[in-house]
């Protein structure tokens, strides 16, 4: 008998990357910072995350601490391609 996830994997590509990324950067940086971004002033390129954020506060934070947060994400997608966060 076949497994059940066999028949869900397909939708498992239903979510754009980006999207469930952009998720998980939130919430890493929910998990170590404290604080939470708006899913909107998180963008994508390549594999380089750009927050965009008005608060320098919050922004010298993410700074201060970007390995943590690329650490985290390494545990999450348990990829191996370099990531930035600016």
């Amino acid at each position: 008998m076949e497994s059940i996830a066999l028949y869900l994997k397909k939708f498992t590509n239903l979510l754009p990357k980006d999207f469930t990324l952009k998720e998980h950067v939130r919430i890493v940086l929910k998990e170590l910072l404290k604080i939470s971004v708006d899913p909107g002033v998180i963008n994508i390129k390549g594999n380089t995350i750009f927050i965009k954020n008005t608060n320098p506060i919050i922004r010298s934070e993410i700074m201060l601490h970007q390995e943590q947060i690329v650490e985290k994400l390494y545990e999450r997608f348990k990829n191996k391609n370099p990531l930035k966060v600016l």
